[in-house]
């Protein structure tokens, strides 16, 4: 076994040494408001700046983990969620002559959850308010948005399921020079349940336009993103629902490394519905920081951490890891 072990260890050691092919243009992180009810109606998360070449097909995993600890009562109207959604997408992109066409299905789940402990503690050694967290009960599910005195919707049983596919097309646009730049315009199907809030029971529509560049001598790039879209009420909290919506994203990154990249990133969002409280009808603002890692010639793991600079608006933490193939 020891020369069985010699072996594999020295061909990862080649693999890693080995000379890399240059990085691809910056990459956004494929993040998105994970929010029970503004989550539902989120747009087309941000895109590579470039396509792929035609009879090409980029391919990307994404699981999200998204930690909800949040409540307010203003108004007449009264929100509490407190809980976890998980969410597990695959994206595919394939390169045409005129531009690309791609589609993601995603698979979410709600439950109590696995990390309020960790976040707790997380929170106890960086001498961060618990903002209440340290004195409820650990892996409860409790997900209620009440107006005037009554339920309008409320999920407190574990629910997971099929959400809203969605699909696009796009093609490159001008861009400054040494930069890349793509539009695309896509629709959200209503595909997933909104009785359990898999689903938001709407049909959405938008575009997005994504920037990217590179900084040659400082091994770094930047993006930027911008999006709108409009949709029908839906079938969660309908009365409510704000009719269209706008949004953006900015970001830079660092490569220490052929086959290491650092990364930040903010993305912001008007609000899904009316209302006076925060976690429903107020702008949401999220911040995104991690890096990815090349882990062949072709597929890279990108790793991030989401976190509410706009507090109550996005989830407390959300925790991504996304492996993208593009060959």
């Amino acid at each position: 076994m020891r020369p069985l072990r010699r072996l594999l260890a020295a061909g990862l050691v080649l693999a890693w040494v080995a000379p890399a092919r240059p990085a691809p243009p910056p990459r956004p992180f494929p993040g998105v408001n994970r929010s029970p009810l503004a989550g539902l109606h989120a747009p087309l998360p941000p895109q590579p700046s470039d396509l792929p070449a035609e009879g090409r097909v980029r391919l990307r995993l994404t699981a999200e983990a998204a930690s909800h600890f949040t409540w307010d009562d203003r108004g007449g109207e009264r929100v509490r969620f407190d809980g976890e959604t998980q969410v597990v997408r695959l994206a595919a992109a394939r390169g045409l002559g005129w531009g690309e066409v791609g589609a993601e299905i995603p698979v979410v789940a709600h439950n109590g959850g696995v990390f309020d402990g960790f976040i707790e503690g997380w929170h106890r050694f960086f001498h961060l308010p618990q903002g209440g967290r340290d004195e409820a009960p650990h892996g409860l599910l409790e997900y209620r948005y009440e107006e005037g005195g009554g339920v309008q919707k409320e999920l407190d049983g574990p629910a997971w399921g099929l959400g809203d596919v969605r699909v696009w097309a796009g093609r490159e646009i001008p861009a400054p020079a040494g930069a890349a730049g793509a539009l695309r315009g896509w629709i959200s199907l209503p595909t997933g349940r909104a009785d359990d809030l898999l689903g938001s029971g709407s049909v959405q529509g938008g575009i997005r336009m994504d920037l990217a560049g590179r900084v040659s001598p400082l091994r770094a790039g930047w993006y930027a993103g911008a999006a709108a879209w409009a949709g029908t009420p839906g079938r969660v909290v309908p009365e409510r629902r704000r009719p269209w919506g706008i949004g953006g994203t900015l970001g830079a990154e660092w490569s220490p490394a052929d086959r290491v990249v650092l990364r930040v990133q903010l993305d912001a969002a008007t609000p899904a519905y009316r209302s006076p409280l925060v976690p429903v009808g107020a702008g949401s603002l999220q911040l995104w920081t991690g890096g990815a890692l090349r882990l062949t010639p072709s597929a890279w793991l990108d790793l991030a951490v989401g976190e509410d600079v706009a507090v109550g608006t996005v989830p407390d933490v959300t925790f991504l890891a996304s492996v993208r193939w593009e060959p």
